[in-house]
């Protein structure tokens, strides 16, 4: 080979390994997620596969458990492989540094204890602090209602057909107030979409068959539409369609006028 030619060679290599010296290659920086555990319910299974989710998407999680999440959740927490920290309740940390350093903070299970004192502004509690400094800041709160709403098939507190409408409405308006305080409330199931700002799949019309009725039957046998069937629907879902004949309950006619979905009797 030409002398002059491996020359050139030789200090172009040189000349590229300097500049990759003097200008490392910038390392993107994964998005800080604190994920705040309130409490267990029925759909504390979806809820872990959504952070699950985030960690697949290389999102930085750091979990606050309250103490009876900690309780009731820790082995199925530790599970979960790739989060990045555990905290509890007596453990010391800087929550306005903490907070500041997240992107989002996500409440995948909001129970209705925590509602109640979040909406009446009491934080007395680790997991509370950490929400109630993200309101505070203006940070990004999403939460899951499912186990804060009365009338949601996963809450521990559902609402029956006996359940003054009071009682409801004063859950009801605890969420409002959540809302009214910038924390965006959606399902479980939509919670790592929402963070990662998918779109939602939007349904508007459902059919209900008998065997996802209620189990309650009146007299003749007809089987019963009651009003946990109404408030199991999406949010979305604007027209039912149901077998004929059943029957609908009035509080279940009620909570669909409500909701302005329209019930249609299949024949």
């Amino acid at each position: 080979m030409d002398i002059d030619r491996l020359t050139q060679i030789i200090e172009a290599e040189v000349r590229k390994a300097l500049s990759e010296l003097a200008n490392p290659p910038q390392q993107v920086e994964r998005k800080k997620v604190l994920v705040v555990f309130t409490f267990g319910c029925a759909c504390q299974n979806t809820a872990l596969k959504q952070v699950e989710q985030l960690i697949a998407a290389d999102y930085d999680v750091t979990v606050v458990l309250s103490p009876i999440a900690l309780e009731l959740m820790t082995e199925n927490v530790k599970k979960i492989k790739g989060i990045s920290a555990v905290l509890t309740e007596g453990v010391a940390v800087d929550i306005s540094n903490m907070v500041e350093a997240a992107e989002v903070i996500v409440v995948p299970l909001l129970s209705r204890t925590a509602a109640a004192k979040l909406a009446l502004g009491i934080a007395d509690e680790l997991v509370l602090m950490v929400v109630m400094q993200g309101l505070i800041t203006g940070k990004p709160v999403i939460a899951a209602k499912n186990a804060a709403d009365p009338q949601d098939v996963n809450c521990p507190f559902l609402a029956t057909e006996n359940t003054p409408p009071a009682l409801i409405q004063l859950a009801k308006n605890y969420l409002k107030t959540l809302a009214s305080f910038g924390m965006k409330l959606v399902d479980v199931a939509q919670l790592a979409d929402v963070v990662m700002n998918k779109p939602q799949t939007t349904v508007h019309k459902v059919t209900v068959e008998r065997s996802e009725y209620s189990p309650i039957s009146d007299k003749s046998g007809k089987p019963v539409i009651t009003q946990a069937v109404i408030a199991a629907l999406a949010e979305d879902v604007k027209a039912l369609t149901i077998s004929n004949p059943a029957i609908v309950t009035p509080l279940a006619y009620d909570l669909a006028k409500a909701r302005g979905i329209e019930i249609v009797a299949k024949r």
